[in-house]
Order: C-alpha cells, then sequence, then structure tokens
C-alpha cells in the first residue's frame, strides 16, 4: 500500500537520497570516497574515547547519565568561548552559544526558528545539500548566488539583494565550500559584510573546515569585522552594529556550536531544541 499521501508538503521538497548515496559510498571498505568529510577511521583515538568515557562515568556518574540542561555542558561552553577567542579573535559569551548534536541539527534548528513557508534565502551555488534540505523542509523559497574562484559572486549577492529585499537570509559556507572546496578570499570576506550590512539581512555562516588547514592561518569570520568588536574585547558592543551574523560553528568533534549576535534568535533556538529533545545528559551535549 502506497502512503506517500500522508507525507506532508513541506517534506516532499526534501530529496535525502543525495545524502544517503554519498554516505553508502563513505561506509564502503572497498572504496576510498571523496564525496563525503568522512575521516580516515584508522586515525580515531578510540582508547582515548573509552578511558575518557569510562573516566567520566566512574567519576561523575550523575552528570554524565542524569537530565541537564538543553544548551550544554556549562564548562564545554567556557571551553568553547575560550577557543574561539584564541583561535579565530572571536569574544563571546557563554550565553551567545548554543551546543547541539550534529551540525544537521544545528542547521534545522536555525531553519525553523527563522524561516516561514514563502520566506526567500539567498545560498551558494552549490551549496550542501543537508543544509538545503533543512531550508526546503521549512518551505523556504531558495534562490542561488553562483561563486567565482575566491568565493561568492559579490556583484551577484548585491543585484539579487537588491532585486529581493524580503530576502530573510544569506547562507554561506566562506571556507572550503561544500561541495566546490572554494574558500573567500579575506578581502572578499570584508566586500561580503558590507554589502549584507547595508541590505540589513542575516547572515547564516557555515564553519565546519575552518581549522582543518595544511598551512596558512585561520580566515576570519564575518562577524570578525563588526568595526566595534574590533576594538572591545567584550561583546557589549553588539547591540550598536547595524546589520546580523549568525554563525553556525562546527569543527571536528561533529558538534554545532550556534554564536549568534541576536538573543532573540537564540532564545528561540534553545526553546526549539527543548522541544525536540526536551532534556538529555549534559554529557550528551558535550
Amino acid at each position: 500500500m502506497e502512503y506517500d499521501f500522508l507525507i506532508s508538503d513541506r517534506m516532499r521538497n526534501v530529496d535525502p537520497k543525495p545524502l544517503d548515496d554519498m554516505f553508502s559510498f563513505g561506509v564502503d571498505p572497498t572504496v576510498i570516497s571523496l564525496a563525503c568529510g568522512n575521516p580516515d577511521a584508522s586515525l580515531f583515538p578510540a582508547a582515548a574515547l573509552a578511558q575518557a568515557a569510562f573516566d567520566v562515568i566512574a567519576q561523575e556518574p550523575v552528570s554524565a547519565l542524569q537530565y541537564g540542561k538543553t544548551k550544554g555542558y556549562p564548562p564545554c561552553l567556557d571551553y568553547r568561548c575560550a577557543r574561539l577567542k584564541q583561535k579565530q579573535g572571536v569574544c563571546c559569551a557563554e550565553d551567545e552559544l548554543l551546543i547541539t548534536s550534529g551540525s544537521q541539527q544545528g542547521l534545522e534548528l536555525f531553519a525553523k526558528v527563522l524561516l516561514n513557508e514563502g520566506d526567500t534565502v539567498l545560498v551558494e551555488e552549490p551549496a550542501f545539500i543537508g543544509s538545503l534540505n533543512a531550508f526546503r523542509s521549512a518551505g523556504a523559497r531558495l534562490i542561488g548566488v553562483p561563486l567565482e574562484r575566491d568565493g561568492m559572486s559579490l556583484a551577484a549577492l548585491d543585484r539579487l539583494l537588491t532585486a529581493h529585499p524580503e530576502t530573510k537570509f544569506v547562507y554561506t559556507i566562506p571556507t572550503s565550500n561544500n561541495p566546490t572546496g572554494i574558500t573567500m578570499s579575506v578581502e572578499k570576506r570584508r566586500r561580503f559584510y558590507e554589502i549584507v550590512k547595508k541590505h540589513r539581512v542575516f547572515v547564516a555562516e557555515d564553519d565546519p573546515y575552518s581549522e582543518l588547514r595544511f598551512d596558512g592561518k585561520i580566515l576570519p569570520l564575518s562577524r570578525e569585522f563588526f568595526e566595534d568588536m574590533m576594538k572591545h574585547d567584550t561583546l557589549d558592543c553588539v547591540k550598536h552594529y547595524e546589520g546580523n551574523v549568525i554563525v553556525v560553528h562546527g569543527d571536528g568533534s561533529s558538534k554545532d556550536f550556534a554564536i549568534a549576535t541576536d538573543a532573540e534568535f537564540l532564545r528561540g533556538a534553545l526553546e526549539e531544541q527543548q522541544l525536540i529533545e526536551g532534556s538529555e545528559s549534559e554529557y550528551g551535549l558535550f
């Protein structure tokens, strides 16, 4: 019996097959797949992770196994704030971070909090299929911005934002775009920020790869171009800037961190996460 008629309209626009096909190749031991970001399994620190898990449960069983804060393990939040400042010069407070169970959950929360049916989102073309599916599932209308050798075409971005002033946000992976691998130059990042600031739209900046470099320095996030932020060590200045940037930041731990300069967004994302998860062990959100 066919049950397609039961599927909601918003989910009919989502095609999971590309992701499924990519990960199917990724688990085939006879194939070295370059289609998705699978690390070399031989490099997993399995013994160290097993010992760490044992130590946590043995030494802090209540914190490890009991329900905790949905927002994440507080010492982890503190660590992330310190690391972001050290690695990327990004100053943030604990109440601006939200730890999720993975990058896709972060993107889904982002879409649910910000998007209504029919909202316009500008995305790099091509862009990460997981992000596109998250936005499509929320009913968004996606418009592609072509990529150049050094990142998004800023002429096209400016033209599209002028033509579509209703745009809710611009989605970008400026460092090692998925799937092209293109990295936006520093100068282009600066001009990109100036354009979105002029049009007063949000930026969803996805940053899973900035620390995975063979050489050179970690390139700055758009957030680093806030003039006030460049002058101060705190984020009190964020209340005064024109424009908004929300950074969806992930690293090799496969956890996502929403760095939000807008308290209402983060509050909405946290409430949505609580509705989905209820609560779980704080170490489950470590």
